[in-house]
């Protein structure tokens, strides 16, 4: 259960958020929050306990309200952490100052960060899309050749070799497919020609044998 010293320094703690400009009001909860934390430790840890509090409380005294509550908070703070040999023991002057260093330190990353402005993008050189050369010749150039007064100048270019000739992008194809007719009408002369029986040499027409 919270005990009632601890609930008050919590509410106090959480109020000041703002950081402390009043040098007599900073001692003061320095101190208070040096009480807390050096009641967390074991009896007898500290020589001379009142030094001991008057000590770390000048410290404390330096850095911010939330500085402070992180670094004697009983559960985050100094007191639920383990030394390097493995036990809670008491920190002296020294640790207080590394911790809070360390946490203020933290703190200011995180407000540079929070402020820093976005990169810019950077654009990538500008090419041409057109990477499917159309000729005049096929079913698609005419609705191709239709589309490009309308284009933009990297959607579509001449062919340098074949004047007549036109480079589109790739999906333009695609959409002039789904577009174009279903199927296609054949007459019963097609028909016959393309199913009727072949015989075996027929199929090897044009096959190359060593």
């Amino acid at each position: 259960m919270e005990s009632e010293q601890y609930r008050k320094q919590r509410l106090t703690s959480s109020s000041g958020s703002k950081r402390l400009t009043d040098h007599h009001q900073a001692e003061e909860y320095a101190t208070t929050r040096a009480k807390l934390m050096f009641g967390c430790y074991r009896r007898g840890d500290a020589n001379d306990p009142d030094t001991y509090v008057a000590a770390v409380a000048m410290v404390l005294s330096r850095y911010s309200a939330e500085v402070v509550q992180a670094i004697t908070d009983p559960f985050s703070g100094l007191p639920s952490r383990k030394s390097e040999s493995g036990w809670t023991g008491l920190p002296d002057v020294a640790d207080v100052k590394a911790a809070c260093e360390a946490e203020a330190a933290r703190r200011d990353r995180i407000k540079t960060l929070g402020t820093r402005r976005p990169m810019p993008q950077i654009e990538g050189p500008k090419r041409n899309r057109g990477n499917v050369l159309v000729r005049s010749n096929v079913p698609q150039y005419q609705a191709m050749l239709e589309r490009t007064k309308t284009a933009g100048p990297l959607d579509w270019r001449w062919d340098e070799k074949e004047p007549s000739a036109i480079w589109v992008p790739y999906p333009w194809l695609g959409e002039g497919a789904r577009a174009a007719p279903a199927f296609t009408t054949f007459t019963e002369e097609q028909l016959r020609a393309m199913y009727a029986p072949r015989k075996p040499e027929e199929d090897l027409e044009g096959v190359p044998f060593e």
